[in-house]
């Protein structure tokens, strides 16, 4: 009950216990045959799979958007083909021209053209921005991208936990770490790596493993380093002392050293320049 179809073959095999569904363009909702409810299709041959099972919900505006969803559900799919190969995964939202096109894996967030059009089985990732991670196109899950071609080369299933923030955040790679990315080339791997600025980049193709890279055009120092600021920056300001991690005031469970005055009478005294 409650249905709204309009166009050639829309919501045409929908079987009388289907409710509070809206079918508009050709062969939209068109093929299922489950009783479905409360889905929303707009466009040419959105949500139109033969096998669209009755439990889910989703909702799909552009041509193809969800066109291949079977059991997946709460998916938010707008866009021409965004998210247009999703399947039997949930929870994903995408927005823009070929948003998520090729994904397969759930619980991701695409909001821009194209962008992770190219993903597959990664999951869990949040990508905003024009091509921001565009090339990724396998496995790349638990990654944050936001900005204009953020991380839009990165390229590996292993290319997990990364967080790019800015215009072409984390998308190059610099080989000399005191100079403004030219670029070198473009940044395809990184693992829990940071980068926030724009074009802040890497300092190698493929060996990115725990750095981090804050601010504009600044460039990381290898694997395991933080680099604040660019070749350009004159001053750093702080206004609370640093601690580094073997500094006393991080210790815990610190006890009275039982060393006495007969060990610091055996001490002798050096100098040197």
């Amino acid at each position: 009950d409650y249905n709204v179809a309009i166009g050639f073959q829309a919501a045409d095999a929908m079987v009388g216990a289907s409710n509070n569904n809206i079918a508009l363009g050709k062969n939209a909702l068109g093929a299922g045959t489950a009783a479905i409810s409360n889905n929303i299709a707009i466009g040419q041959d959105s949500l139109s799979h033969a096998s669209y099972a009755a439990s889910v919900i989703n909702l799909a505006i552009g041509y193809g958007t969800g066109q291949a969803i079977t059991s997946g559900t709460k998916n938010v799919l707008i866009g021409h083909e965004a998210g247009s190969t999703l399947a039997t995964s949930s929870s994903c939202t995408a927005v823009g021209h070929n948003a998520l096109k090729l994904a397969t894996g759930g619980s991701n967030t695409a909001v821009g053209n194209g962008a992770g059009q190219a993903i597959a089985a990664g999951a869990e990732n949040t990508i905003i921005g024009d091509h921001a991670m565009f090339d990724s196109d396998g496995g790349e899950g638990n990654n944050v991208a936001i900005g204009s071609g953020a991380l839009r080369h990165l390229n590996s299933d292993t290319a997990d936990g990364n967080v790019a923030i800015g215009h072409h955040a984390g998308r190059y790679y610099e080989t000399t770490a005191t100079g403004a990315p030219t670029p070198d080339g473009n940044l395809t791997q990184a693992v829990n790596s940071i980068y926030i600025g724009n074009e802040s980049a890497g300092i190698d193709a493929s060996t990115a493993d725990n750095e981090i890279v804050i601010g504009h055009n600044a460039v990381s120092n290898g694997t395991n380093t933080i680099t604040l600021g660019n070749a350009a920056i004159t001053g750093f300001h702080c206004d609370e002392t640093i601690s580094a991690l073997s500094d006393g005031r991080t210790k815990k469970d610190v006890n009275t050293n039982t060393i006495g005055l007969d060990f610091l009478e055996k001490l002798t005294t050096v100098n040197y320049t």
